[in-house]
């Protein structure tokens, strides 16, 4: 099952969830730099409006990668 505004690929999995988006910019940042592709999205479309006016997202981002890096990742951010 797949919640409004998450990836439908299934090479790509959701390895971490965040409330705030200079976590999601650090844990990106960290698997980037540790030769894992990633990025964050908003788990609802209205987090970014949200974000915009300042007052955060209320739903959280959930942070992607690979299929193939996620057990890594995973431990990275552990």
């Amino acid at each position: 099952m797949f919640r409004k505004g998450t990836i439908q690929d299934p090479d790509i999995v959701a390895v971490h969830s965040v409330s705030e988006v200079y976590e999601a910019d650090l844990i990106t940042g960290l698997l980037i730099n540790s030769g894992i592709p990633a990025y964050y999205r908003d788990r609802e479309d209205s987090g970014g409006y949200l974000r915009i006016i300042g007052l955060g997202t209320p739903f959280g981002m959930d942070i992607y990668v690979n299929r193939k890096d996620a057990e890594k990742a995973k431990s990275l951010i552990d």
